[in-house]
């Protein structure tokens, strides 16, 4: 007999497989469940599960694709769904209906998300109704993680809701394992899913009820359970900023295929950025000016409707705007904004935002007169400007600039601030190029140790220690903290030809400036921080630091701004020198920083070996 029931088991298993005719059914689930901005916008990541069911060959693979993007798959071994009857398409056959209330329990094709059936229990009073499946239990094994789940779909439902609960049969009778979350009101149809482990030795079985407490209409369909390995579903995240499209399928293991579905949604994490091309036009008096601005959003666009602007004229640096702006009279509204005006490019992606005529009350410029515009996507992100008018700004020359960080200046320059490439990792602002070639949030990783001050000197050790700059080839350190003045600079040292290396075991603090011939250069290593003094004009070397390279440690305003030929690589940069007139600033960078390739060729022989490769180009 045992025999007999074998063979039976085996065929009938075979004969189900092949009279598969109903391809899988897959369903997106995104996590947020619905958009968290504005303008039915995503503003952070979106978690997407895709489940799959198929009640009778199972699933065997799901594909999946964003966008233009290739197809992704994930196949399965074995995904076949324990619940006998799960979409009820054979009646209520092992389902049972109890009720406690004026409610009613039947199978209907009103409604349907797997095959062309589903449940549906109606209540017009408060109470509790179920069907539940014990007498058809699945049978499980003790502590086995099993994946649950069921399609609701809910019709004015009010009370305590929709739900189910999971019991286990063991030898001391049921248990409740778990319960669902509740639903409320009106919605399309949902999957609610749970993976659980079966936490009782002498555990056998699993059984549902499919719940209606209170009064409406709940449709239940799909009902699932099956060991977690064996679970149907592929989860991953979503993170492109803009307007994406997600296309499915699966197939199952009779060769299926579901029909490609496709689930539409917004992403926009990142609020408007590169802040650009501010300009101050002078409208009146010598402080009287418009302000204007560029700044773009390349995913929801710019909300015209919340561009504003505030300003902070005197030194305490208090925001707000005076009620007679025009004339710096009236009261000061301290914290409030004015409404700027914006003329947008046709998409609505970018936009230039210009403030009204203000009068900046005096012409005292030691201190910032400050500006900070503000505006919002159409997802809600809001982001913010500082500009000082009279700020200092910077330039690199022929050198490209990168940070791991944002890049943000207070003011804008008489010209662009460099004709290379600008890198970073977050945002950009305010900062231009003359190529235009502008990139931020770089995603791509810059490993910094390499060019650490312990990391270099363990690869190429120093052939001896001095106290003062070097004037012949070689690689040399400094047993501590270097102070580039008078004594520290050798005699005729400016017209010297070298090519070396200094690790400096500490500070490097220039107080004089540093010259060299064309031909000449000296690499500083620092362990510690690059002090600048503000009397400094000129500073020849490549330097790579530790901490950090400030340009005028003991004080920031001045008269003159400071050169650099050579480059600077360095964990934090901080650009302290300010101008005191208005003239010097708007017309003058605080800092230039000019790349001197030298540095590439006549290095390889410390630091390395090159690389070259000469190639013929024909148009």
């Amino acid at each position: 007999m045992l025999f007999l029931a074998l063979c039976f088991f085996l065929f009938s298993s075979v004969v189900f497989a092949d009279g598969d005719i109903t391809p899988p059914t897959t369903s997106p689930l995104l996590s947020p469940a619905y958009p968290n901005g504005e303008n039915g916008w995503y503003t952070v990541p979106v978690d997407i599960a895709l489940n799959a069911v198929d009640l009778e060959s199972g699933v065997k693979e799901i594909n999946w694709k964003l966008n233009d993007n290739l197809w992704t798959k994930k196949t399965f071994s074995q995904t076949l769904n324990m619940v006998i009857n799960s979409s009820f398409e054979t009646g209520t056959e092992g389902w049972s209906f109890s009720s406690f209330n004026n409610s009613t329990g039947e199978r209907t094709n009103e409604f349907a998300k797997i095959g062309d059936y589903s449940v549906k229990i109606n209540s017009l009073e408060n109470g509790t109704s179920f069907f539940t499946n014990k007498n058809n239990y699945v049978v499980v094994s003790p502590w086995k993680t099993v994946s649950l789940g069921v399609w609701l779909k809910g019709s004015n439902i009010m009370g305590d809701g929709a739900f189910y609960k999971i019991y286990i049969l063991t030898a001391e009778g049921s248990k409740l394992l778990y319960t669902s979350s509740v639903h409320n009101g009106t919605y399309d149809w949902l999957y609610d899913s749970k993976d659980v482990i079966i936490s009782s030795d002498s555990a056998y079985g699993l059984y549902f009820e499919l719940i209606l407490q209170g009064v409406g209409a709940v449709y239940f369909d799909g009902v699932y359970a099956a060991y977690a390995s064996e679970q149907p579903k592929a989860e991953f995240t979503v993170s492109d900023n803009g307007e994406n499209t997600l296309s499915f399928y699966s197939v199952d293991f009779a060769g299926n295929i579901e029909t490609t579905k496709t689930a539409d949604f917004k992403i926009d994490t990142i609020a408007p950025t590169n802040w650009q091309n501010f300009e101050a036009e002078n409208s009146g008096n010598a402080h009287t000016f418009i302000s204007k601005i560029s700044v773009s959003d390349n995913a929801s666009g710019l909300n015209a409707n919340s561009s504003q602007f505030q300003y902070s004229p005197l030194s305490d640096l208090v925001w707000g705007y005076f009620t007679d702006y025009e004339n710096c009279k009236g009261i000061f509204e301290a914290g409030k904004w004015l409404p700027a005006a914006v003329d947008f490019n046709e998409e609505g992606l970018s936009g230039r935002l210009e403030s009204p005529s203000i009068d900046y009350c005096n012409s005292n410029w030691f201190f910032c007169k400050g500006n900070r515009f503000k505006i919002e996507d159409f997802a809600g992100n809001d982001s913010t400007k500082e500009i000082c008018l009279n700020g200092p700004w910077v330039k690199s020359i022929d050198g490209d600039v990168a940070s791991l960080s944002s890049i943000d200046m207070l003011s804008a320059g008489a010209e662009d601030n460099t004709n290379a490439m600008v890198i970073s990792s977050k945002s950009l602002s305010n900062f231009s190029s003359s190529r235009n070639w502008l990139i931020s949030y770089y995603q791509n990783k810059f490993d910094g140790g390499m060019y650490s001050y312990d990391f270099l000197i363990g690869e190429f050790p120093p052939s001896s220690t001095i106290d003062k700059l070097p004037t012949e080839n070689g690689v040399f350190k400094t047993a501590k903290t270097l102070q580039i003045n008078y004594f520290a600079i050798p005699q005729n040292y400016a017209s010297r030809q070298f090519s070396n290396v200094l690790f400096v075991n500490g500070d490097l603090i220039v107080l004089r400036d540093v010259n060299m011939k064309d031909t000449s250069g000296t690499i500083f290593v620092v362990k510690g921080d690059v002090l600048v003094s503000r009397w400094v004009s000129f500073l020849d070397g490549f330097f790579i630091v530790s901490g950090t390279f400030n340009t005028s440690y003991n004080g920031g305003i001045v008269d003159n701004s400071l050169k650099i030929f050579g480059g600077v690589l360095a964990n934090k940069v901080d650009l302290n020198r300010s101008f005191s007139t208005f003239k010097i600033a708007s017309e003058e960078p605080s800092e230039e920083f000019i790349y001197d390739p030298k540095y590439l060729i006549e290095f390889t022989s410390l630091f390395g070996n090159a690389s070259i490769k000469w190639s013929e180009i024909f148009e």
